[in-house]
């Protein structure tokens, strides 16, 4: 129901914005009115203007306090990770003490998907700032996600978790994607996963990197939906075509097939969208251009 429902949205935004090209027009005879009135500012308006902060401590401390009234607190979380991240070197204790209140904040929410992001939103902003507190902080986001008990969302999670996981330790994901293979229950979702993981570890560990891709694989005969099926295709073969062109192009060439046997039209044409942007995205590195 999800994804028909992801579908239906997708195909009716073309229609939706043909509606509002006239109004569109419409509003750009407004919004030049409006640039001429902004450059004809009264004398009272020019005196009232501020100045720009003169530096970023000034940015920083007003972002601090508009977060503040943030209600939200995962919203408030993710804002206090930005700005910690952006002190660091300006004010490290300032820093480390907005990374504690945005910490604090994870108890403070109630929906179980958006604190596993929360976890994971945190680990990936300390890992070079602090690695012993990112490191403790996944354990704790893997030992919360393991108590969640909706399945679904228990997938979910894991895979959000894992791929945050991916791009600052490749070696520490691929472990604990073997050990959560059958908990991250959407096999396009572990193809996507496995791809990610086979792409950065292609310089480090060669076999490694092409297990996953035999694996990622090997997942694509789990998936019912054929437009989907075609998608898993060209996600393997843009990350494979590096490693093994030949590959990639064959992958390719299945997916073509599969795209001109589908009965629905808005499949069969989104499929033959998403199969020709991976031929063009193979060709570059394919014949290093």
């Amino acid at each position: 129901k999800i994804k028909l429902t992801h579908r239906f949205i997708k195909k009716m935004k073309g229609d939706i914005k043909m509606k509002f090209i006239d109004r569109s027009i419409d509003r750009s005879n407004v919004s030049t009115k409006t640039t001429v009135a902004l450059n004809q500012e009264s004398g009272t308006e020019q005196k009232g203007r501020r100045k720009p902060m003169q530096n970023k401590e000034n940015y920083y401390s007003r972002a601090q306090e508009l977060a503040g009234k943030i209600t939200d607190p995962y919203d408030k979380l993710k804002i206090y990770c930005n700005i910690a991240a952006k002190l660091v070197k300006i004010d490290p204790n300032k820093s480390a003490r907005l990374f504690k209140d945005a910490i604090k904040l994870i108890a403070e929410i109630e929906n179980d998907y958006a604190k596993s992001q929360a976890f994971g939103d945190i680990t990936t902003k300390l890992v070079k700032i602090d690695p012993d507190k990112s490191a403790s902080l996944f354990e704790d986001a893997i030992k919360f996600i393991a108590q969640i008990e909706d399945d679904y969302t228990k997938s979910q999670a894991y895979y959000d978790i894992t791929t945050k996981l991916v791009k600052i330790h490749p070696d520490k994901a691929y472990n604990l994607v073997q050990e959560l293979k059958d908990k991250i229950t959407d096999p396009y979702d572990k193809l996507k996963l496995y791809c990610d993981i086979a792409t950065e570890l292609v310089s480090k560990n060669l076999n490694k990197s092409a297990r996953l891709f035999k694996d990622a694989i090997k997942f694509i005969a789990q998936i019912e939906d054929d437009y989907t099926k075609s998608k898993a295709y060209c996600t393997i073969a843009k990350k494979l075509v590096k490693i093994d062109p030949e590959k990639a192009y064959n992958l390719l060439e299945v997916a073509k097939e599969l795209a001109y046997e589908m009965k629905d039209d808005y499949d069969k044409s989104q499929a033959c969208f998403d199969i020709s942007q991976a031929y063009c995205d193979i060709a570059t590195p394919y014949f290093h251009e």
